[in-house]
């Protein structure tokens, strides 16, 4: 059942994103499908596993890209990383995690203005959107962090 709520909350992002991209908020915005897997990191104590990372991808990639490599390859990646890290790793290191969204997002950015139509007018978002992205993140870990110090 936890399956159906994953891909129901992630059509809504999807639904959510696409709306971002009609109004030409998207270059603003953080990317919320990075967002919504950092939550579910949160709140899940086990990650889902690695397919459902390269299908949540390849999902994104279908709607929004001309190719499916940018968001796939990026949460493969991600998939990846969570499942040879550990969780306590994960909620105990502020500065490690900043920089890692910080790479992710620039590499993800990086892949989407080489491939993607839309993106080329977009070189604000380059700039922008790891900051943002880090920015959200830091306020998730400083609202989780007297939980996560109670688990660890």
């Amino acid at each position: 059942m936890t399956d159906i709520f994953r891909i129901f909350r992630l059509l809504l992002v999807i639904v959510v994103n696409y709306l971002l991209l009609s109004f030409n908020l998207w270059k603003w915005a953080p990317d919320l499908f990075l967002i919504q897997s950092l939550l579910a990191i949160v709140i899940l104590k086990e990650p889902p596993g690695i397919y459902y990372f390269v299908f949540k991808g390849f999902l994104i990639d279908l709607f929004f890209s001309d190719l499916s490599i940018p968001y796939t390859l990026t949460f493969f990646i991600i998939g990846l990383f969570l499942k040879f890290s550990k969780i306590n790793w994960i909620q105990k290191s502020l500065v490690e995690q900043v920089t890692l969204i910080l790479l992710v997002s620039y590499f993800l950015n990086l892949l989407l203005s080489t491939v993607n139509t839309y993106s080329i007018e977009n070189e604000l978002r380059f700039l922008v959107n790891p900051f943002i992205n880090a920015f959200v993140w830091i306020l998730i870990f400083l609202n989780q962090r007297k939980k996560w110090l109670k688990n660890i």
